[in-house]
């Protein structure tokens, strides 16, 4: 089993290629690209539910407000009515 000095660079330079695309994939596609993407993905579903629970109580407060709005609105045009009306009613008080 004799082998030659130019079989020995040929395995040699094979590996070095084959070593050097694993090295590109990993580098490119699995630490950059895909992994990370991954992780972001498994933490978002992870915290899936705290984030609807967060969600639903901000909405009923935004609701809230908005209703407080609407009430204060609503009496402040009832107010203008009632003025409107008296000042019409009776005239101008100037």
């Amino acid at each position: 089993m004799n082998i030659s000095l130019e079989e020995i660079t040929l395995i040699g330079l094979v590996i070095s290629i084959v070593w050097g695309i694993i090295q590109f994939i990993i580098n490119n596609y699995l630490a950059k690209g895909y992994l990370p993407e991954k992780g972001k993905l498994k933490a978002l579903a992870e915290d899936y539910p705290n984030m609807k629970i967060k969600l639903s109580e901000t909405t009923v407060l935004v609701e809230n407000i908005r209703d407080q709005i609407a009430k204060k609105a609503w009496a402040s045009q009832q107010l203008w009515d009632t003025k409107k009306m008296h000042t019409t009613k009776f005239g101008a008080i100037y």
